[in-house]
């Protein structure tokens, strides 16, 4: 089980609306064995067909090899390349892929 403890930079929380970070943690959790280590989440947005914004979120990870992809109708989707680093004590920061070290 993961620690309850996350954490989003200042610019995430600007930047990205709650309701979609949130979705970040869900799947996150959803990837089953989560253990230390730097997960990728791409954001990118298209039209449906029916004219409708489609968010496109795209969790990949690299060990173990882990990629997964969703999509869904959102009214308000980002473009957005974003990190969750989780450390050996289970803590998650969540951070735009420029902010990482």
């Amino acid at each position: 089980m993961l620690s309850s403890e996350k954490v989003c930079t200042d610019e995430i929380r600007r930047k990205i609306p709650l309701y979609i970070r949130n979705i970040l943690w869900y799947t996150l959790e959803m990837c089953g064995n989560v253990i230390n280590g730097t997960h990728y989440f791409e954001l990118s947005v298209s039209s449906g067909e029916s004219g409708e914004f489609v968010q496109k979120l795209v969790h990949t990870r690299d060990i173990p090899l882990y990629q997964n992809k969703y999509q869904y109708a959102d009214k308000t989707p980002v473009n957005a390349s974003i990190v969750i680093n989780v450390d050996v004590s289970g803590v998650q920061t969540m951070m735009f892929a420029d902010e990482e070290e």
